[in-house]
């Protein structure tokens, strides 16, 4: 029953994409859109970890910030910090991005540069995030510090939204003209 039930959601949710290509192409804005290829199911689960590090990497950066601000008498860390705060940033305006693509139903087939907004910005952001938390990480062992569970959990957070948005990402292909 769950099963047939998630079905006629996506159902309804795939002809409410359509109708929204026939709007686009009556009001001759169609043009060249990018179409996530993949699965529904698999959209679905790879969307909801990559939903749960970018939740955890925010709930965590603003533990991290909150607790320890910016470290003001270790250069490099300040500037880590600034970084890891750049990249928070840009997973936040990419989330939102990607809740108005959902909202005016484009998510699923989005020109390029909301494609690169969206998607792009949140999961490159995480990476980032990752990659800086490896290094915030690895000071902060050195140089000692008791913001490492922060870190931790925004490098995870981080990491987590990279490696399972990166299929959704990735599978956008280019190339669907709905109208000329």
């Amino acid at each position: 029953m769950g099963n047939s039930s998630l079905k006629r959601k996506l159902h309804s949710k795939r002809a409410v994409t359509e109708e929204k290509i026939r709007k686009l192409e009556r009001e001759g804005r169609a043009g060249e859109r990018y179409t996530a290829t993949i699965s529904d199911i698999a959209f679905l689960i790879v969307g909801l970890i990559c939903d749960i590090g970018w939740i955890m990497h925010l709930i965590a950066g603003g533990w991290y910030f909150v607790r320890c601000r910016f470290h003001m008498g270790n250069r490099v860390m300040c500037f880590l910090d600034v970084l890891h705060a750049v990249a928070l940033v840009s997973v936040i305006f990419g989330i939102i991005m990607i809740i108005y693509l959902g909202s005016i139903h484009e998510k699923e087939i989005a020109t390029r540069l909301q494609k690169n907004l969206s998607f792009g910005v949140t999961i490159f952001g995480g990476l980032a995030a990752g990659i800086i938390g490896c290094v915030q990480l690895a000071m902060a062992q050195y140089f000692g510090g008791g913001e490492l569970p922060c870190l931790l959990w925004m490098t995870a957070g981080g990491l987590l939204n990279f490696a399972f948005g990166l299929p959704i990402f990735a599978s956008f292909k280019k190339g669907i003209r709905y109208s000329d």
